[in-house]
């Protein structure tokens, strides 16, 4: 049994194959050549504890542009991008923010990104074709770039074979409050749905959001917001530089900030989670009703009963859809994974930590 190398538990083979395309989205021009396309070994192991799928294979495949996997034509896809923008610049609103998407494609989502006036914009993808001022059609160098606000991975993360070296890289390029957006096939819901084709041999990793959050804790980011799309099957993480400041933070210090960021969310904002942790939070942060209204509890027995001092409603998690909520704050991070599909489509999801 392999271990796993986010949380250290077991791994369990749940698929195996001994001949395989070692890359999707690749096409040829003829039949035969496609036919003779090499094929390899590939095996698939689940971890027992944090859900991450590992991806094992014996050679790792270089991109270039007979790679497709854009969307292009799909008004779905093209929904999906400005979606996404609409969250990340919401969060980030200097025009004039330094932004690098790594797997960038043919630049769609960097383009919507100029419509809104962002100024400071680069796409690196060796499948691009040099199609926009902004994107090379080359691999990103680290050591290139420096003091990004924001860092962007959409489905690119996962076909990172040398993985911990690269978030290390990114880490180190990030500005003091830089961020980064990684969007992924969320392994929980693979794995919920026995859902092998959505398992590209060219990946080496299928995250879940737990995987993914311990990944980026250990180069110092933290998770700042989540975001659900296409019912669960992808997950948006927005992660954060941890401030050097937060190292000096004290008790009194820790509980203003997270009044703060309360105070600072779209609304209306709710909080799940209706045990002691929740309610310390309400408490001690002082937040009245006037921030957050509404609690969301999956015990039956709380649902429809009012949370001292303020008077919190505790509700259903079916009723969040006549609340609409902009912000559902989480009171335990550990149940991110179940929360998040249950939460209404694009709301922002932010742990209160």
């Amino acid at each position: 049994m392999m271990q796993c190398e986010f949380c250290g538990a077991g791994t369990r083979t749940i698929l195996s194959f001994e001949s395989v395309p070692p890359l999707q989205n690749r096409f040829f021009s003829t039949r035969q050549e496609a036919g003779n396309f090499p094929l390899v070994p590939l095996e698939i192991g689940l971890c027992e504890c944090c859900g991450h799928i590992h991806v094992g294979k014996e050679s790792v495949v270089e991109f270039d542009e007979s790679y497709n996997n854009e969307q292009g034509g799909s008004k779905i896809a093209s929904a999906h991008i400005a979606d996404v923008v609409e969250h990340l610049t919401t969060h980030l609103s200097d025009r004039g923010a330094k932004i690098v998407e790594i797997g960038c494609g043919r630049g769609e989502f960097l383009g919507m990104l100029a419509q809104r006036g962002y100024t400071d914009i680069r796409g690196y993808d060796p499948v691009a074709g040099g199609q926009s001022e902004y994107i090379s059609n080359t691999y990103w160098k680290g050591a290139s770039d420096s003091d990004i606000d924001l860092f962007v991975l959409r489905h690119t993360l996962e076909e990172i074979p040398d993985l911990h070296s690269f978030v290390e890289e990114v880490a180190a390029s990030l500005s003091p409050q830089g961020r980064v957006y990684c969007e992924i096939t969320s392994a929980d819901r693979v794995a919920a749905q026995f859902d092998a084709f959505s398992i590209y041999p060219e990946c080496s990793n299928i995250f879940s959001l737990k995987s993914l959050t311990l990944l980026f804790r250990k180069f110092g980011i933290e998770l700042e917001a989540v975001w659900s799309f296409f019912d669960g099957h992808w997950v948006g993480y927005l992660g954060r530089k941890i401030p050097a400041s937060r190292g000096e933070e004290d008790w009194n210090g820790r509980l203003e900030r997270i009044a703060a960021k309360v105070r600072a969310a779209a609304q209306p904002a709710v909080l799940w989670g209706g045990g002691g942790r929740g309610g310390n939070m309400l408490s001690f942060c002082k937040i009245d009703t006037s921030l957050i209204e509404h609690v969301v509890d999956v015990n039956p027995a709380k649902q429809g009963m009012y949370i001292p001092p303020y008077g919190q409603l505790v509700i259903s998690p079916d009723q969040l859809k006549d609340v609409r909520p902009g912000t559902v704050f989480v009171a335990s991070e550990k149940y991110l994974p179940e929360i998040i599909g249950q939460v209404p489509e694009g709301c922002d999801i932010q742990v209160l930590d």
